[in-house]
């Protein structure tokens, strides 16, 4: 028995505007594939509040990246280790950080 499976990685646009081109290009290689998918890579997006530590979180943002991930019949892995996969050093010696899925 074959087994078909698709892999995908992913880097998104750091600026936000830029990501609806990926949503629609992967919307469309959904309808494409017949068999399982894994996209792997960095959404430079996050989806809950808790993912953000001393940084500002957008919620009408942030439910973009569920709905893609429904559109495109695909579910978020569990993150191991770390909280946080990004920071910036902001003023007075602080950090911002995210967990950028």
């Amino acid at each position: 028995m074959n087994i078909v499976w698709y892999y995908t990685a992913i880097y998104a646009s750091p600026i936000p505007s830029n990501r609806h081109h990926l949503w629609d290009h992967l919307r469309d290689i959904r309808n494409q594939i017949r068999g399982s998918w894994l996209l792997i890579g960095n959404f430079n997006d996050i989806i809950f509040a808790s993912e953000v530590s001393r940084g500002q979180f957008n919620s009408s943002r942030a439910c973009l990246m569920p709905d893609i991930m429904n559109a495109c019949g695909v579910m978020d892995l569990e993150m191991v280790g770390g909280s946080f996969t990004w920071r910036k050093i902001i003023q007075a010696g602080g950090h911002v950080r995210k967990n950028a899925s």
